[in-house]
């Protein structure tokens, strides 16, 4: 995620919660499993166990956290998606089951859209780029120079295919135009033992989970990933400091099966709000890096639209197809997602000006109408299950953009 949408969310958390009717049943009246789609050590553990004695605190009943790894934390999600609705099972995941692996399946196992009650985008977490001690590079610019000069033999771990930590790597790969080989784990924490090990070469990985390692020595960081630097290593650099455009972060999501109340999601919401807020917790988050965020159920369906559609125009950047001949691919996407938002939809994005030329225009449109003919063939399927998906990517409504005139879409395709 980059940290631009992240203030966004931010901004409109600030905003008053309206009030809500009481629960149904004196919910809740029984302790509540929590799913967690990661192993034991990643970020998206420290970050539900770290808020869960808080949170039961304020719903005043027992938080039970079960950690279901596996398939990037489909697995987990999948449980979720496939339990009753009454409140008493959620989820607190990471970016890969809400808003990346579905686009990456051809069959997905279960809509994030609309298998899923929104409740609060919890947490933000920088990710820094950890590599072995034993990694001849000291800083992002000589990690990149060895990279090129060893094409393809470097490698680095990720928690999953389609987790936020994967994407992270393969955007610095198109980011930095290397090729650094993917070694899927099930789990971060996994990810994190092979990197010390020396298994693997590098990774990235989220502030909570690599900063005990880092100050340990058992591995380097070399930078953080999101747009500033962090007050916990202060003189670490960031990734867009070296000159490349990158900027992404860890987000973590609150949601409950699909059919949950719409009082049961805000006794949820606002008791997670008011764990977020107490200067205890306020404190303890901050020791460890974590950004708490509390927003509302509405915000957090709106986030998670928004980011599926930017995981959406970066897996199609990732494929074999050339979109373009003239235009770099890493500064189409940025560009693309920066319109799709801006013009689009109506969302404001901050995202940093990238000097918007006309030929980066160009390839925008060309991109978009790559987009509009050969998505469907590129993921085999018709996004049976993500018409909110498709509204956000293919919206009919282009008149308001001045490029129109020069660059327009191609012809939608039959459903």
């Amino acid at each position: 995620m980059h940290t631009g949408t992240l203030a966004t969310a931010l901004a409109c958390c600030a905003l008053a919660l309206p009030a809500w009717a009481q629960a149904p049943g004196g919910y809740p009246n029984k302790s509540i499993r929590v799913l967690l789609p990661s192993s034991a050590g990643g970020p998206v553990d420290v970050v539900a166990r770290t808020i869960g004695p808080g949170f039961s605190e304020a719903l005043g009943q027992q938080l039970v956290m079960d950690n279901r790894a596996g398939a990037g934390g489909v697995i987990g999600a999948e449980i979720v998606a496939n339990a009753a609705p009454d409140g008493y099972t959620i989820m607190i995941s990471h970016s890969g089951p809400l808003a990346i692996e579905p686009l990456m399946q051809i069959k997905p196992r279960y809509d994030p859209i609309r298998d899923f009650a929104p409740i609060s985008l919890v947490a933000a977490t920088p990710y820094l780029l950890l590599v072995h001690p034993n990694v001849p590079a000291k800083s992002v610019t000589e990690l990149v120079k060895l990279a090129k000069a060893q094409a393809g033999k470097l490698n680095f771990a990720s928690g999953g295919p389609g987790t936020g930590i994967h994407m992270a790597a393969e955007l610095l790969n198109v980011a930095a135009g290397i090729q650094v080989t993917h070694v899927p784990y099930k789990g971060a924490g996994p990810g994190m033992t092979a990197l010390i090990s020396g298994e693997v070469a590098m990774m990235f990985n989220g502030l909570p989970s690599a900063l005990p390692q880092v100050k340990a020595g058992r591995l380097r960081a070399l930078a953080v990933a999101g747009a500033k630097r962090t007050a916990l290593l202060p003189d670490l650099p960031t990734i867009a400091e070296s000159g490349i455009v990158y900027d992404t972060s860890g987000w973590y999501g609150l949601v409950a099966p699909r059919g949950t109340s719409p009082a049961i999601v805000a006794v949820l919401q606002r008791n997670l709000a008011k764990a977020l807020a107490t200067p205890d917790m306020q404190k303890r988050l901050a020791d460890l890096g974590i950004d708490p965020i509390g927003s509302t159920p509405e915000e957090l369906a709106r986030f998670l639209k928004e980011e599926q559609a930017w995981q959406f125009a970066f897996l199609a950047n990732l494929s074999p197809v050339d979109w373009l001949s003239r235009t770099p691919r890493f500064e189409v996407v940025y560009h693309l997602r920066s319109l799709v938002f801006n013009y689009r939809i109506g969302l404001k994005v901050d995202v940093p000006d990238q000097s918007l030329s006309l030929p980066s225009l160009t390839g925008v449109w060309r991109a978009a109408n790559w987009l509009e003919r050969e998505a469907y063939d590129l993921f085999g399927v018709r996004f049976p299950g993500h018409p909110d998906l498709r509204r956000i990517m293919l919206p009919d409504d282009w008149q308001g953009h001045p490029y129109r005139r020069d660059y327009p879409l191609a012809g939608r395709p039959a459903e």
